[in-house]
């Protein structure tokens, strides 16, 4: 085909398709503008409302997609292209991207389900199927968890659902609980009175709830005393270890002693055979 011959072929279509063009050119431009605008109300609306950040890039990204996508499917109706064969290779082939990315979009909907339930939020000491940590980051693929001795733990989202969440942060107050065991040679109340007076009187424990001073139980080799406390969330540890330490000095000072596991061994002296 000659040059004159393309040439002609280019102003014929231009000069039958021309208006259509026009329009396309100015769709385009339009649904651009469209687009862009509405994410970016899109975002501002969520940032305003309860909505985590992490979840609102994710709602804005599907959003623009989507929108794209529409205004891909008008463009080509303007220049009467048909898509029904775009449409299934698009559907097949999100089919298949879905099979192969199985997992990675089970923990985008989990990390969606995270964010948007609450079980926790960044900053909250959590243990989540026996792995206990401070929350550094929600992802939309994983939770960073940041441990007592400072490692660093990422879990997936579907791991995260998939187990038990222990929420240590979420309540501003937590009880304490002690087991404080004596022998059974001691006073019942005079145990009760000085395990009270501990607990009377250490600053950082709570009046209300009461704290609550019992016999728990008749062990095999002790008489057990349940302490139970309440603490603000931030000073359970403090009182806790300051517990440990003025119970078992109170219960020194007051001749009340503490058992522990002793072994009682008898040794048998045979007489020599023949004696």
């Amino acid at each position: 085909m000659s040059f004159t011959e393309i040439w002609n072929s280019v102003v014929d279509f231009f000069e039958n398709n021309g208006w259509s063009i026009v329009i396309f050119l100015a769709v385009l431009v339009v649904g651009v503008i469209i687009v862009r605008a509405l994410c970016y109300g899109l975002h501002r609306i969520l940032l305003k409302s309860r909505v985590e950040k992490t979840l609102v890039g994710f709602i804005v990204a599907v959003a623009r997609f989507v929108l794209y996508l529409v205004l891909v499917f008008v463009l080509a109706g303007i220049m009467r292209i048909d898509m029904t064969p775009l449409a299934s290779a698009l559907s097949a082939a999100l089919v298949a991207i879905g099979l192969a990315l199985q997992n990675s979009l089970s923990n985008i909907a989990n990390g969606v389900i995270i964010i948007s339930t609450h079980p926790f939020k960044e900053g909250d000491y959590v243990d989540i199927g026996g792995t206990a940590g401070t929350v550094s980051s929600i992802g939309m693929f994983v939770t960073m968890l940041i441990t007592p001795d400072n490692k660093k733990v990422m879990l997936t989202n579907s791991k995260v659902m998939d187990n038990y969440i222990i929420n240590y942060s979420d309540r501003p107050t937590r009880r304490v609980d002690m087991v404080i065991s004596v022998d059974y040679s001691s006073d019942v109340e005079e145990v009760k009175r000085v395990l009270r007076k501990v607990t009377d009187e250490h600053p950082l424990i709570l009046d209300e709830p009461e704290p609550n001073v019992r016999l728990h139980e008749m062990g095999k080799s002790s008489l057990d005393f349940i302490v139970r406390v309440w603490v603000n969330n931030d000073d359970y540890w403090s009182v806790y270890w300051d517990l440990n330490e003025q119970i078992f000095a109170a219960l020194k000072a007051a001749d009340i002693e503490v058992p522990f596991d002793q072994i009682d061994v008898n040794i048998k002296n045979d007489k020599e055979k023949g004696e």
